[in-house]
């Protein structure tokens, strides 16, 4: 397990089989923790200061002012990021809801959360939407947004 600068940030998925570095050298690895073998590796823009894995394998990348997430790059080489973000000011923290996709961003203006596209469920919006509600205040906002027809999931 090597990268040829400093490692900045590290990371292990939930199930504990990949583990993700990135180095000072703007290289981002992907890991097999059981053989310690490298599976892939990135260069991307920047040094990447945090890194998270979401419960369904998606990889959050803080570079600066940005987060990128990275869809699949455990298993299969990636070219970019599904996505990318930009907050005001210097990222702090990511984490993600668990084992949804609502990614909490706190950064230097406070925080930020972001639904990412493709990964939503029942749940997640759920989630995302209470967030906005407490976060932002903006019941009114909230309120239409369920008004969506979704089926009655009991408990």
């Amino acid at each position: 397990l090597c990268h040829r600068q400093p490692v900045r940030a590290v990371t292990v998925d939930n199930s504990g089989k990949y583990m993700a570095t990135a180095g000072v050298d703007r290289s981002l690895k992907i890991w097999d923790v059981r053989t310690f073998k490298c599976l892939q590796n990135y260069q991307i823009s920047s040094g990447a200061s945090h890194l998270k894995f979401s419960g369904r394998g998606v990889l959050g990348v803080a570079l600066g002012n940005a987060v990128e997430l990275y869809k699949d790059c455990c298993i299969k080489p990636v070219d970019h990021p599904y996505m990318r973000h930009k907050v005001f000011k210097t990222v702090s923290d990511i984490r993600f809801a668990p084992f949804e996709d609502v990614l909490g961003i706190g950064h230097g203006g406070g925080f930020s959360s972001i639904l990412t596209p493709g990964m939503e469920d029942f749940y997640s919006i759920k989630f995302f939407l209470l967030l906005q509600l407490l976060c932002e205040g903006s019941f009114f906002y909230s309120y239409k947004l369920c008004e969506v027809k979704l089926p009655l999931i009991e408990f």
